[in-house]
C-alpha cells in the first residue's frame, strides 16, 4: 500500500496520467484448460472440457489427442488409438501424436506399429538422439537383438560422456534379460558417474539379475581414484565399518544430516563399504590397520584451503560425538 500511495501521490504532483487499471487475464480456452487438468491427472476433467469444444470444432488435433490421452489414461484404449490415429491424419507434423501411439503399440505388443509410429516421429526429428534408443527398445522386445544393438550403439555414439545414456542402455537389456550386455553398458555409466551403481541397486528393471554375474562383483566394486585436481582428507576410528546397519555408518549419515548441508538421500552400502555424498564424495569403510575410516573428497576448486580445513574436521568431530553416543 505503501509504494502505490507514493506512486499516485507523485503522479498527482507532477500531473502525470494515472496508471491504467488492472485487466483481469481472460480464462484459457478449453483446450488450454484441458490439457492442465491432463497435468493434474484428472481425465474426467480434461473429458468435460474438451466434449463442448469437440462439438463446435470436431477437427481440432490438438483436442482430439488431448481426447485420447485422458481416453488412454481412463483404460479406454481403443478409443484412445482412434482419436490418436484421427489427430496425426489430421496433422501429420504433430511428433507427440506419433510418440503416443507408439508407446500404446509397446504397451499392446504391436512392435510392427510401434516401430512405424516412432519412425513417423524420428523423420520429424531426425537429429534428437532419442529416436535410436526408443528403436533399439522395441526392436529389443521384439527380439531382434542385432537391431537392437545397432540402433543403442548409434544412441551411444551421440551421447559418449553421458552416464544417464549408458545407464538407459543398461536397464533396457537388463529389462530383456541380457544380463551380460547389461552389465558392460552399466560398467560404462558407473565409470563416467558412480551413482550410476546405486541408481541399479534401486531400480526394478536390474532386480531380476542382481544376484547374476558379472552383476555381484561390478555392484561390490569401488574403483573410483580421486582425480588430480580432488582433495581427499581421512579419518580412522576405533570402530570397524560394520556393514549398511551398523555404527560407523550411522554416526556418518547423522553427521550428515546435522550439518545442513544439501546431501543425496541415496546410500551405495556393501558389506564392505559404504558411499554418501553431499558437499563432499564421503567413503565409510576399514582401513588397512582394522580401523573404520571416513574419507571425505571434492574438487580442489569447491572450497579455499582454509574452508576446507575446517569443514572436514567440523565433519570428523560430529562422527566422533554421534558414534560416542551410539557406543553408550
Amino acid at each position: 500500500m505503501t509504494v502505490l500511495f507514493l506512486f499516485a501521490a507523485g503522479s498527482a504532483a507532477a500531473g502525470l496520467a494515472a496508471p491504467p487499471p488492472k485487466t483481469t487475464a481472460p480464462p484459457p480456452s478449453p483446450v488450454a484448460a484441458a490439457e492442465e487438468r491432463l497435468h493434474a491427472d484428472d481425465p474426467d476433467g480434461a473429458l468435460a472440457l474438451l466434449a463442448g469444444h469437440l462439438k463446435r470444432q470436431p477437427d481440432d488435433p490438438k483436442a482430439l489427442f488431448l481426447r485420447g490421452s485422458a481416453r488412454c489414461m481412463n483404460g479406454e484404449t481403443a478409443a484412445c488409438r482412434a482419436d490418436y490415429e484421427r489427430a496425426v491424419a489430421l496433422d501429420p507434423a504433430m511428433r507427440q501424436g506419433w510418440l503416443s501411439l507408439g508407446a500404446l503399440a509397446v504397451a499392446e505388443q504391436r512392435w510392427g506399429d510401434a516401430l512405424t509410429a516412432f519412425a513417423r516421429a524420428e523423420q520429424l526429428a531426425p537429429d534428437l538422439a532419442e529416436n535410436d534408443l526408443n528403436a533399439g527398445a522395441i526392436h529389443l522386445m521384439a527380439g531382434d537383438l542385432a537391431a537392437a544393438s545397432q540402433r543403442f550403439n548409434s544412441f551411444l555414439e551421440r551421447e559418449p560422456r553421458s552416464a544417464d545414456a549408458y545407464y538407459r542402455v543398461a536397464a533396457n537389456y537388463a529389462l530383456a534379460g541380457y544380463a551380460a550386455l547389461a552389465a558392460r553398458a552399466l560398467e560404462h555409466a558407473i565409470a563416467l558417474d558412480e551413482r550410476s551403481r546405486v541408481r541399479a541397486r534401486l531400480d526394478p528393471n536390474f532386480e531380476p539379475m542382481l544376484e547374476q554375474p558379472p552383476f555381484p562383483t561390478l555392484l561390490a566394486s569401488d574403483r573410483w581414484v580421486p582425480p588430480p585436481d580432488y582433495v581427499v582428507a581421512r579419518r580412522a576410528y576405533p570402530r570397524r565399518y560394520d556393514g549398511p546397519e551398523g555404527k560407523l555408518l550411522g554416526a556418518v549419515l547423522d553427521a550428515v544430516q546435522l550439518s545442513g548441508r544439501p546431501f543425496d538421500p541415496r546410500v551405495d552400502a556393501t558389506p564392505d563399504w559404504a558411499l554418501l555424498w553431499s558437499e563432499f564424495r564421503i567413503r565409510v569403510g576399514t582401513n588397512d590397520a582394522g580401523q573404520g575410516e571416513v574419507e571425505l573428497a571434492a574438487p580442489a576448486t569447491t572450497f579455499p584451503p582454509a574452508e576446507w580445513q575446517r569443514r572436514t574436521e567440523a565433519f570428523f568431530q560430529t562422527v566422533a560425538r554421534q558414534l560416542a553416543l551410539a557406543e553408550r
